[in-house]
């Protein structure tokens, strides 16, 4: 019996539970890997980091969708996420160069002081700036009002007395 009867013959019993790894590992690991490399493009706390993964897995992505959907953020994120890098690295550099030299004077190193803070301040706002669903903003607080008249009335009599719904 040499090697090839034994991958080709009877005992290839392995084949089928090797598949069905294969396939659970590229359908069911794969985008969720892939996606922690392509976050990595943006810069840290860039807002689009979390968002991807709320996409992700969002229930109405079916699994194939879901792995289409992975090598398309991979384009959007060499494009945007890599130029938002390049674009804070060479601020970094260029502020590195001027940030340690004050003037002599006090007023004006105080005032090189706050002009070097406002500027890192306005580069942290751009970056801690969440994306608003403004949807979403505008139907949350109906929908917690139906949760919440939707739990008196199977719970019973409300104690708190809330008016009753329009």
């Amino acid at each position: 019996m040499n090697g090839t009867d034994f991958l080709l013959g009877g005992s290839a019993w392995w084949v089928l539970p090797c598949s069905l790894l294969a396939l659970g590992a590229t359908f069911g690991l794969m985008p969720g890997l892939l996606l922690r490399l392509i976050v990595l493009f943006y810069p840290k706390g860039h807002p689009r980091r979390e968002e991807l993964f709320g996409e992700l897995f969002a229930a109405e992505m079916g699994r194939m969708e879901r792995f289409e959907w992975v090598f398309q953020q991979l384009e959007t994120a060499s494009r945007q996420g890599l130029s938002l890098r390049w674009r804070q690295r060479a601020e970094r550099k260029a502020s590195a160069g001027t940030s340690n030299k004050l003037a002599e004077d006090p007023d004006t190193a105080f005032q090189q002081l706050d002009s070097r803070f406002a500027e890192l301040r306005r580069l942290a706002d751009q970056l801690d700036q969440p994306a608003r669903n403004t949807q979403v903003d505008a139907t949350m607080p109906s929908y917690l009002e139906a949760a919440v008249r939707a739990w008196i009335a199977e719970d019973g009599e409300d104690p708190h007395g809330l008016p009753s719904p329009r």
